[in-house]
Parts: C-alpha cells; structure tokens; sequence
C-alpha cells in the first residue's frame, strides 16, 4: 500500500511536469514575436507548422491520459490514495507550475 501511495505521488509530480514541459516546448517553438497582440498565434503556412503541431498533440494526449488515469485511481476513494494524488499534485505545481505563469 505504501509503494502505491509513491508511485501515484510521483505520477502526479509526472503529470504537472508534462504541463510545464508542453508549455516550455511550445514557447521555445512559437517566440513572442510570432504572437498577435492578444496572445494568439499566427498559424505559418509551412511544414514547421505541422511538425510543431504534431509534437503539441503528442504533450496534450500524454497529459490526458495521465489526468484520466489519476482521477480514476482518485475515485477508488481510499484516503491514504486520495492524499498521494493530492500531494503528488501540489509538489508537482511548486516545482513546476510556478515557472509557467
């Protein structure tokens, strides 16, 4: 039981860092001159565009299916479970989410 709780608070620390890494890989691709003044983004007619694109889609499904996975895992409604979630989470976004915004 104790593994369990560990390894469902590392996939939640897992899951904010595939967060912040879709959103650095995304800022790295795509720089600030490329926004409009609104923040959104001009879509290039070039092939770039479907390579970054397809690298997007693959940070979005991954992350997903990660957020399914733990919510599930959340709904078996054992507490010391629950809780791994939950820290796992909030560890992940001090780490992590801070950097985004």
């Amino acid at each position: 039981m104790i593994w369990s709780c560990f390894v469902v608070g590392f996939a939640g620390i897992l899951l904010e860092f595939l967060k912040y890494s879709g959103w650095a890989v995304s800022e790295k691709i795509l720089p600030a001159e490329k926004r409009t003044k609104y923040g959104g983004i001009l879509v290039p007619s070039d092939s770039r565009f479907w390579t970054n694109h397809i690298i997007q889609s693959f940070y979005h499904f991954w992350q997903t299916l990660l957020a399914f996975i733990l919510m599930n895992i959340y709904m078996t409604f054992n507490i010391y479970i629950c809780l791994s979630v939950c820290l796992g989470l909030a560890i992940g976004h001090f780490f992590f989410g801070s950097r985004v915004h």
